[in-house]
């Protein structure tokens, strides 16, 4: 014996706003008795599941352990591009250089979902493999990997290796207590985001980072531990910093106020204001922050490079 998918159920705020914010995304509609003010609402897809929209008191408050993914009947740059017109925000950029890959989007309540590439796109490019079971995947797409909750999981390339020693160092905070546990937590997957500020690149003469590039992680030691590679570039100012973001750079903060308290920690210490000799340097809510994603491509410990078993 079986079940039936017969509804996917999204808590809100406002039930009949957010089903028609999703009746303009699908095409399909509200349901014909639904009013303004209703607390449960529905959008009749033409295919699958309904959508049933609930409101509750509670806010959202971290990212969704369920999502949806869309794929377009036009090109996934387009569809973005019609979605952020109609009050989607963009939370994280995971589309390849080769075109492979997706962006991830939120709703009006911050529920994030999925754009796809085209079935077209898709056909056009070689070397599609399988679909998920939940089609949170594309199909060649992020060397294995798969979203969940926002997240992107899988085993680590240990491909490629051979050119280690070409690739620029990538420095988390300074030498010490701080930096092993960002280093950990990269090579745990529990961090795939961080930031840093505008002044600090252009202090050191660098440019920023570009979906893309892969540098090395060094330990406290200096010695190289893992090669990660850059996924998704935003430039904000810090009072735009969401809790998605927060989440992802994997240090236990559950508010952007308590990540904001810590990080500012960091950015007005004596070794940060040394480092960009300003002995006076702060920050406020309209310094530029550099939000950066990343993936783990391989893992540099002696014991970890060895390919992955199925």
């Amino acid at each position: 014996m079986t079940s039936v998918l017969q509804n996917v159920a999204i808590d809100c705020a406002d039930a009949y706003e957010l089903a028609r914010f999703w009746s303009a995304v699908t095409g399909c509609p509200v349901h014909p008795d639904a009013r303004p003010g209703d607390h449960e609402t529905q959008v009749m897809l033409s295919d699958g599941p309904v959508l049933y929209f609930n409101q509750v008191p509670e806010p959202k408050t971290v990212k969704n352990r369920l999502h949806l993914c869309l794929r377009p009947t036009t090109s996934r740059e387009k569809e973005v591009e019609r979605l952020l017109g109609l009050g989607a925000s963009f939370v994280a950029d995971r589309r390849q250089p080769g075109g492979a890959g997706w962006a991830v989007l939120a709703d009006p309540e911050g529920n994030e979902f999925c754009v796809l590439r085209s079935a077209s796109e898709r056909a056009a490019m070689n070397g599609a493999g399988s679909v998920t079971a939940m089609g949170s995947a594309e199909e060649g797409e992020g060397e294995g990997e798969s979203v969940v909750g926002g997240r992107s999981v899988g085993r680590p390339d240990h491909g490629g290796l051979a050119d280690v020693g070409s690739l620029p160092t990538a420095e988390f905070a300074f030498p010490g207590p701080l930096r092993d546990r960002l280093v950990a937590a990269i090579l745990d997957r529990a961090k795939t985001s961080t930031t840093g500020l505008v002044v600090d690149y252009e202090h050191e003469g660098e440019a920023l980072p570009a979906v893309g590039d892969r540098s090395v992680v060094v330990n406290s030691d200096e010695r190289p531990v893992a090669v990660i590679e850059v996924t998704g570039v935003r430039v904000i100012p810090l009072a735009d910093v969401d809790l998605a973001h927060v989440v992802d750079e994997g240090e236990g903060h559950t508010s952007v106020a308590e990540w904001r308290e810590d990080h500012e920690r960091f950015w007005h210490s004596e070794e940060m204001r040394a480092a960009l000799r300003d002995p006076g340097f702060t920050v406020d809510d309209t310094t530029p922050a550099v939000l950066e994603r990343f993936r783990l491509v391989a893992d540099l410990r002696p014991d970890h490079l060895r390919p992955d078993r199925p």
